[in-house]
């Protein structure tokens, strides 16, 4: 089967073409987010007939239900935008639309084979997706760990909370506190550079304190086995990964502080869900869940 998947992220969007179980090419363009959502539809379209694919499936950085963004805090004109019906009526194919996390999160839950499971993306936003009992937790806003408050007195999230996980420790997040900080450097060139500087240093460890606080908090909720990072910044992992363990042991219950947290090791994890739930779509009713 031919399935095109896409990663609508809010700095880049990803397309990956697979044939079987075979990844046969790949893209990746600055993100049109700030553009009118037809500009989308149309990348989307483009690509899928240059694969001339089978099926398609969409991974997207918001809150989705049926098929519809509901909200998109990274994204300027795409709430209630019903993104499924549009592609599926333009290319006249099966469609699915999932969250991106969720999406990352099943394809952890297909490979990693457990029954539950916490899958956190630290990219541009925090996602989060969430495997209970092999079944994906979906629809609606579900598993938006990065907009639990943490601290309620904290910065203001592009949701227009305060005190988000994703306000502290989100990409575009870090890059506001290192200009405030006086901080010319990218998100990358951070970690490097705490291993000379004290004040980077301790900027890092607050990140790492901060994740360890989210994920802790998700853990009291359902007793995942295993706990993954994926997205860019989850790379630099080992820089804060000692402050991360010591905060979310400090605050799980105490059966929960030995469970494992991992980086996926899942190349471009969203844009494998994608494709996993894609293939599911003829097995799936309207009211079915992922299981």
């Amino acid at each position: 089967m031919k399935i095109a998947a896409f990663d609508l992220g809010g700095t880049n969007y990803k397309a990956a073409f697979f044939e079987n179980d075979r990844l046969t090419a790949f893209d990746q363009t600055n993100s049109l987010s700030d553009m009118p959502p037809e500009d989308t539809i149309e990348y989307i379209l483009q690509k899928t007939r240059e694969f001339n694919a089978e099926a398609i499936g969409i991974s997207v950085a918001g809150a989705v239900e049926n098929g519809t963004i509901l909200q998109s805090p990274n994204f300027t004109n795409f709430d209630g935008f019903p993104i499924k019906k549009s592609v599926k009526r333009a290319a006249g194919i099966k469609t699915i639309v999932e969250n991106d996390a969720n999406c990352a999160a099943w394809a952890a839950h297909v490979i990693y084979k457990k029954e539950r499971l916490l899958f956190m993306t630290l990219g541009t936003g925090v996602g989060g997706g969430i495997i209970y009992d092999n079944h994906l937790i979906s629809g609606g806003v579900s598993a938006e760990i990065g907009h639990m408050t943490i601290l309620p007195s904290g910065p203001r999230c592009h949701c227009g909370n305060r005190g988000c996980v994703e306000s502290l420790i989100g990409g575009w997040a870090i890059r506001r506190e290192l200009e405030r900080m006086g901080y010319h450097i990218s998100v990358k060139e951070l970690f490097k550079a705490s291993e000379h500087d004290r004040r980077l240093r301790k900027f890092v460890m607050r990140l790492g304190e901060y994740l360890g606080i989210a994920i802790a908090s998700a853990s009291n909720l359902f007793s995942p086995e295993l706990i993954i990072l994926g997205g860019k910044i989850s790379l630099s992992f080992d820089y804060f990964s000692a402050a991360t363990i010591r905060s979310f042991s400090r605050r799980v219950f105490k059966r929960l502080n030995k469970t494992p947290i991992i980086n996926s090791g899942i190349d471009h994890a969203e844009l494998v869900g994608a494709k996993l739930l894609a293939e599911r779509i003829p097995n799936i009713s309207k009211d079915e869940k992922y299981d």
